[in-house]
């Protein structure tokens, strides 16, 4: 918050807002007389400051209530700790308790003391100063992830010393820290005075349990003796976007910072040395796809859990590695000081991977407003690499992931990283919600940013309340002011910022309730005011009913849903149904199950008539009724006598006629298709899967009872060798045989460097008629399907095409410069040359 002029927010302006806070102050607090202090002091507080550019004002408020909450929260714990405290009775260990503990601390402390310099330091500031990381990095100049990673190191070597001196007195070092780890044993020891520097238990304690905290202590057995085989710690985890850091100032620093060897001693927690296991095996390279010698790797799990440890190798002189295979999933990145991570690399099936690496450096900036030059807080800078970086290296990088480095401006409009790429031609992009987005390409000598954002023409800022029957504030629920949505927070506070002209209508669903419609009067035109409460009054409906079999039996594994979902607003791409909102499931095809009397119930509907339909996935054939009602009588849907094909039969070939064997396919009906007919929003078919079957040697398969009827017949395809494929029946009756026509996967790559097309800046393909052809694009975290992709010095990553593609089609800024022949093989790697 930012100091202001008190005239700055009037009174009358706090008081409409008084009730909402007193509403969400009983939330917080039980005793009423306290919740009115937290009101009153709130109001107090505004009436002093004033929310910063960008916020409104209810969702500010909402926010200083729950800060004076939290902090009279710790003061009274803190007030019943202390006296717990004066209450207990003053306990005095024994005499032989004191000195073997005293030795212990003393141990501890030579052991901190023989370490090197740069890792006593931090040990000492960490432990005994009680200084966080971000401090420490700040006093010694140097990144945090520095900081953190000699702290790591030291406990390696503290670990190691600590074990070397309780083997030979054949003690567990492990028990003997944990004896001065229990603040009740501790409370009555004395200072300590040992090298010269006299530091209080109160200091050292903290140490110990931290060192516990990070993997030092082992997990010992109910007899309290230390386990063989210590679970260490499981080291930081690196998600596939990395922050920035935050945004705080630090010294200036060298951007090649120094590199500490890497003590990789130990390796996977339960990985002995001389254990036989699998291995991960793979290669570094830096931006230029130079291999990189002295690089240190880590393994990091996708799911974390307590017994994790990173997995440690590092680079020889030609980019290699290998480390112990951890059990699950996860990303290889490196664990270097002065180096950054632009592709992790994930181990395939044979457990090979590539890491690209670049040097780090440290970048800041400032994010102002255009109009004013005032600062911009909470603004997102977010850097991304190179258009077309995986195009630079011959090799295949389909189990790697592109990282993304993202920071958030302080209240000064300022940000920094340590850690950003020191490499030309990433994009940096500023962003604010009320402010049209700003992006540019980064130059390589660039240390200091500025990003000026212009405000939108036409800004509305709204916040509200979301409130059920009772008056309680349901959290979680999702408000939209026209399309544009947002969720509510644990307050049942919501704000929406809209850009352009305002909509007229503002709706609220959450689970459990039917929607509330609130519109503004559009003429004469009236704009929002600042606070809107929406109260949810009605429950949701259900539509019950049975279904039957031709033969009027009950169908007791149907599968039943309503066809048109109230669509309400849009989540980028994805359009958002009321109805998904008010039911028990976020998926997006909802479906119930018939039971054994052939019955269901569809909950979560508005009250309004819809189109019901059912499926029987043994035969996919489908029934449907329109005009049904919610909350009306039950409804029957019954199965047609002459709806089912006794056999059907179907052969699979390529584009030259060939057949196709051992593909599996997968009978579909396109049951659902999700946000259909919604402007700008993305149709996902959700298909029924019904039965499958592989074609033979001849590529033929074969079903037996199927639906006859055609639209609603469809296949799918999986085999290593098609890429796409599909067919679906036009009109009328299914026939047999059928003859279905798949495209088979082929690996292309683009080279035409060196040529008078090596300026292109994209590449698409096109098949014998001239016709865009789309193709794959690979990488760890998902695939890609595109029409056309980025060109660096004229080459293009490993693509995955299909075999009816023809000619590559060469584009510089959207204009096409020239063609080449393609002649995908499905049995090997393909190059196309000038």
């Amino acid at each position: 918050m930012t100091t202001t002029d008190p005239a700055a927010i009037q009174p009358e302006d706090l008081l409409r807002h008084a009730g909402a806070l007193r509403a969400l102050a009983h939330r917080l607090v039980e005793n009423r007389d306290d919740a009115e202090s937290l009101v009153q002091e709130t109001l107090v507080r505004a009436l002093e400051h004033r929310p910063r550019a960008g916020h409104g004002l209810a969702a500010w408020l909402g926010q200083v209530l729950q800060n004076e909450a939290r902090q009279e929260r710790r003061a009274a714990e803190r007030r019943a700790a202390n006296e717990a405290r004066a209450a207990q009775p003053n306990e005095s260990p024994a005499a032989a308790d004191v000195a073997a503990q005293l030795a212990t601390q003393r141990r501890l402390l030579e052991a901190v003391e023989s370490l090197e310099p740069i890792y006593r330091d931090v040990v000492f500031m960490r432990w005994f100063e009680d200084l966080p990381p971000r401090k420490i990095a700040a006093r010694l100049g140097v990144p945090t992830n520095t900081v953190k990673t000699r702290l790591e190191r030291a406990h390696a070597r503290l670990r190691a010393r600590l074990e070397s001196v309780y083997r030979d007195r054949h003690e567990s070092w492990a028990t003997a820290l944990a004896a001065i780890a229990l603040p009740a044993r501790s409370k009555s020891l004395p200072l300590l005075l040992t090298a010269g520097a006299v530091m209080n238990l109160k200091f050292l304690v903290p140490a110990v349990a931290g060192i516990t905290a990070l993997g030092m202590l082992a997990f010992w057995s109910d007899g309290g003796a230390a386990d063989s085989n210590p679970i260490p710690d499981a080291g930081p985890t690196a998600p596939a976007t990395a922050r920035m850091g935050e945004p705080e100032t630090h010294p200036e620093h060298d951007p090649i910072r120094e590199h500490v060897p890497l003590d990789t001693s130990d390796v996977a927690a339960g990985i002995r040395d001389d254990a036989i296991g699998p291995r991960i095996r793979g290669r570094v390279f830096d931006a230029a796809g130079t291999p990189q010698a002295g690089i240190d790797l880590q393994f990091v799990p996708q799911v974390p859990s307590p017994g994790d440890r990173r997995v440690l190798a590092t680079s020889d002189a030609n980019g290699h590695f290998e480390m112990a295979k951890p059990s699950g999933s996860g990303m290889v990145f490196t664990a270097s000081e002065n180096w950054t991570t632009l592709l992790a690399g994930e181990p395939g099936p044979d457990t090979s991977v590539i890491v690209v690496v670049a040097s780090a450096r440290r970048t800041a900036g400032l994010v102002v407003d255009a109009r004013t030059d005032q600062p911009v807080g909470d603004a997102t800078v977010t850097v991304r690499m190179p258009e077309g970086f995986r195009a630079r290296f011959p090799q295949p990088l389909d189990n790697t992931a592109d990282q993304t480095w993202t920071a958030t401006t302080n209240a000064d409009g300022r940000f920094t990283s340590e850690g950003i790429p020191a490499i030309a031609g990433c994009r940096v992009t500023a962003e604010h919600d009320g402010y049209l987005d700003t992006s540019r390409v980064m130059g390589l000598e660039e240390r200091e940013l500025r990003f000026e954002l212009v405000p939108a023409d036409e800004v509305t800022s709204i916040a509200g309340v979301v409130l059920d029957a009772a008056g309680e504030t349901v959290a979680n629920a999702r408000v939209a002011l026209g399309r544009q949505p947002t969720r509510t927070d644990a307050q049942g506070g919501f704000e929406l910022v809209v850009e352009g002209p305002s909509p007229d209508r503002l709706t609220a669903v959450a689970l459990g309730w039917q929607p509330k419609v609130i519109e503004r009067t559009s003429q004469p035109a009236t704009e929002w005011p600042d606070w809107i409460e929406v109260r949810l009054t009605d429950t949701p409906e259900s539509i019950r009913g049975r279904v039957l079999r031709a033969d009027g039996r009950p169908h007791d594994s149907a599968e039943v849903w309503v066809h048109d979902p109230t669509y309400f607003a849009q989540q980028g791409t994805l359009a958002l149904s009321a109805e998904r909102e008010m039911h028990t499931t976020q998926e997006l095809w909802q479906r119930v199950t018939t039971d054994d009397h052939g019955e269901f119930s569809i909950p979560g509907l508005l009250a309004r008539e819809y189109e019901v339909r059912a499926v029987d996935l043994r035969t996919l054939e489908q029934v449907h009724v329109r005009g049904v009602r919610a909350g009306g009588a039950g409804i029957e849907l019954r199965f047609s006598a002459d709806g089912v094909l006794p056999r059907l039969e179907g052969r699979i070939v390529d584009s030259r006629g060939q057949p196709v064997p051992e593909v599996d396919v997968q009978l579909t009906a396109h049951g659902f298709i999700y946000g259909a007919g919604q402007p700008g929003a993305m149709n996902y078919v959700c298909p029924a899967r019904g039965p499958q079957a592989t074609s033979d040697s001849n590529g033929v398969f074969e079903f037996e009872n199927v639906t006859r009827r055609a639209y609603q017949l469809g296949f799918g395809f999986s085999s290593e060798r098609v890429l796409t494929g599909g067919f679906t029946f036009v009109d009328g009756l299914a026939v047999s045989p059928i003859e279905v026509v798949v495209q088979l996967r082929c690996r292309v790559r683009v080279d035409v460097s060196g040529s008078d097309l090596e300026a292109a800046t994209k590449v698409r393909f096109v098949d014998a008629r001239d016709e865009p052809v789309a193709f794959e694009r690979a990488t760890a975290k998902r695939t890609y399907i595109e029409k056309s992709t980025y060109l660096s010095g004229g080459k293009s990553e490993f693509l995955t095409l299909p075999d009816t593609a023809c000619e590559a089609v060469f584009e510089l800024d959207g204009i096409e410069r020239g063609r080449r022949p393609v002649r995908p093989d499905p049995n090997s790697t393909v190059i196309v040359r000038p």
